[in-house]
């Protein structure tokens, strides 16, 4: 489990619906996020940074600053979202731009630990 993931998707609508991260603009620090894997295993990660980078970052608009620390002691499970933002396209509802959610590892479980798991 050591080393970063990394995570691409969407936040505008998409024809099947919204993209699956609609909700990211709303994390804030110590939020979490949790991955199902393949595996059934669940890995929560918390959220300690995100930034908007491309037209949005050039806007001034900022979700919060990076605050995380280094860690010694070896690596460590990490996870990076990065969520595509609308097009500055005419007619678009924002302008382009990229969400990037960083988080630390912060525990695990399995699904069937769990009733109807």
């Amino acid at each position: 489990m050591p080393g970063r993931s990394v995570v691409f998707g969407r936040l505008g609508a998409e024809e099947a619906g919204p993209g699956v991260f609609a909700r990211l603009p709303e994390v804030k620090p110590d939020d979490t996020v949790a991955v199902v894997r393949q595996d059934g295993t669940v890995v929560v990660f918390r959220v300690v940074s995100a930034r908007w980078a491309g037209e949005r970052a050039r806007g001034g608009v900022r979700a919060f600053p990076d605050t995380r620390s280094r860690r010694a002691g070896g690596p460590r499970p990490s996870i990076k979202l990065v969520a595509r933002g609308e097009s500055s396209a005419p007619g678009s509802r924002s302008p382009a731009g990229d969400l990037v959610v960083r988080g630390d590892f912060a525990g695990w479980y399995r699904l069937p630990d769990f009733p109807g798991g």
